[in-house]
């Protein structure tokens, strides 16, 4: 079954989110949560987060701002915990990685894109369509 995400989320997130499904689908975990990892830190830079900063300071100062409620941050905190560079293999944390770390990785993801992404574009189109039924005229 290929992996695939809303269209509502922005394509280089969504195709950075589907190679970290599919990294999950062969069982390369490690690969799975840096490509979960990168997506969330390109969901920062899109949300308006500084480029010059590290993840977690992107994650807090949007949470700060209220771009990033502090559910998602912590979600966000998660995934990069897990997800962290790779650049620094004696303490980066991905030789513990399996199946379960990489499993909730990917749902952690998948929830924050859906509720920035995703959600915010359905509670719009409900409240068009109640208006639109209260205001039958301005239609």
């Amino acid at each position: 079954d290929e992996p695939s995400v809303n269209p509502l989320v922005p394509e280089g997130i969504a195709s950075d989110y589907i190679e970290a499904a599919k990294c999950f689908n062969i069982s390369a975990y490690k690969a799975s949560v840096v490509m979960a990892r990168r997506a969330i830190q390109k969901m920062c830079l899109n949300l308006g987060a500084d480029r010059g900063k590290k993840l977690y300071q992107q994650i807090d100062d949007l949470k700060t701002a209220g771009k990033l409620h502090p559910d998602l941050a912590e979600i966000a905190t998660e995934v990069r915990f897990l997800g962290n560079d790779g650049a620094h293999p004696e303490d980066d944390g991905l030789d513990e990685v399996g199946e379960e770390d990489a499993k909730e990785v990917l749902e952690f993801a998948l929830e924050l894109l859906d509720d920035l992404y995703v959600r915010p574009e359905k509670v719009k189109a409900m409240k068009k369509r109640r208006e639109a039924k209260q205001n039958p005229a301005t239609q």
